[in-house]
């Protein structure tokens, strides 16, 4: 059965307990109100719970400061694929018809302000369907559609889809811009995460490319390591954690569902960030990921795959160099070749034969390996 919930449906909602057909959250206690919150505030609710969210006449009465952190929280608590309806006012069509009129009357402040009959009712906030699409998109939607309501032309209705998580990457890259190893990356690596919600995940190498933000906004509890400043500190979700570190050097509390590292162990201990070489990083980041991992937790790794090679910036493994170097320990789940850089036919992002992909002398081949964590068997290098 579908889950559902509105938000700000007062005493007349759509759905509730007493209806038997979902949640009826509002900012006020109530006859027909289920649970009280502030939506300025992140919701008390958990993420990826909601087939479907029902918001009528409230997006309005959000502080325009907060209105942004609102629709992240919608976003928060759908499921993927999930889908929100939210009704609220067209502020370009209340202007228009503010500016076609010689005289105002106090219904058309009304419009503008809110009935102002209580203290919450009035509007702190207004949008226009274009900038309507930009925030629900920018949050993380897959896809946002604004078609006026037909009952009166000053309103809208917003009709947004969460999306696939594949489908969430996909929202928050140019596809013109897909041209670089790290966006290859990102899509092989969306294409195969499969984790439930909650799970709690860490990215090592988490600046140059967004992993760790758009898996908080999906739902995940993240943490991000790198050795950089994180490259966008501006609305950071609440989930996501960045750790301005080496993660060698990092101990942690509790032990991860998975951790994630994309076209990063190639680089650890080479001393081309700035950081002081040290011999094998990779094989101690390996030896690291294994401790911070729980029992069956789950590894989401790429590196460059080839002819053996150490230059300063990067290592290229062989197939003993993945052998011992990378999985070591671990059980693997899935191997999958793509291209980073042209190879013959092959453009950036395409799967690419094993044997092709071994025979390369640079940095033009990746594997996505997916490894668990499997206590049973020794190192054996």
């Amino acid at each position: 059965m579908a889950k559902n919930i509105e938000l700000g449906g007062g005493a007349c909602p759509q759905f509730s307990k007493k209806l038997g057909n979902g949640i009826n959250l509002d900012i006020r206690a109530g006859e027909n109100v289920d649970m009280v919150a502030n939506f300025e505030e992140p919701l008390p609710l958990p993420s990826n719970e909601y087939d479907f969210v029902l918001s009528k006449f409230v997006l309005e009465h959000v502080s325009w400061r907060k209105i942004s952190q609102f629709i992240s929280e919608i976003y928060r608590i759908l499921k993927p694929n999930g889908k929100a309806i939210i009704i609220t006012a067209n502020l370009l069509e209340q202007a228009k018809v503010l500016v076609n009129k010689s005289a105002w009357d106090l219904n058309d402040l009304c419009m503008v302000f809110g009935d102002l009959d209580y203290s919450e009712n009035s509007h702190k906030s207004s949008m226009s369907p274009e900038l309507a699409v930009r925030l629900f998109k920018e949050a993380g939607f897959a896809t946002v559609d604004v078609v006026p309501l037909p009952q009166c032309k000053t309103d809208m209705t917003i009709q947004a889809i969460k999306g696939t998580l594949l489908e969430m990457f996909k929202s928050h890259y140019n596809p013109k811009e897909y041209h670089h190893t790290s966006d290859a990356d990102v899509f092989t690596f969306a294409q195969e995460f499969n984790e439930p919600t909650p799970s709690t995940v860490l990215e090592i190498g988490a600046n140059d490319e967004p992993a760790s933000n758009i898996l908080a906004l999906a739902g995940y509890t993240v943490f991000g390591a790198d050795l950089k400043p994180y490259m966008n500190r501006v609305n950071l979700p609440l989930n996501f954690t960045f750790i301005q570190a080496d993660f060698n050097f990092l101990r942690f509390d509790s032990p991860f569902d998975a951790i994630v590292a994309l076209s990063t162990i190639e680089h650890i201990g080479l001393g081309a960030y700035g950081e002081t070489p040290y011999a094998d990083g990779d094989i101690l980041t390996m030896e690291n990921v294994y401790k911070a991992l729980r029992n069956g937790g789950k590894v989401y790794l790429t590196v460059p795959v080839g002819i053996h090679q150490v230059s300063p910036d990067w290592r290229v493994y062989d197939k003993n160099d993945l052998k011992h170097r990378i999985v070591g320990r671990f059980t693997i789940l899935k191997t999958r070749y793509f291209a980073s850089g042209r190879i013959g036919a092959y453009d950036i992002g395409d799967d690419v034969p094993e044997e092709a992909a071994f025979q390369q002398t640079g940095p033009n081949a990746t594997v996505l390996l997916v490894l668990q964590k499997n206590n049973d068997q020794e190192i054996k290098r």
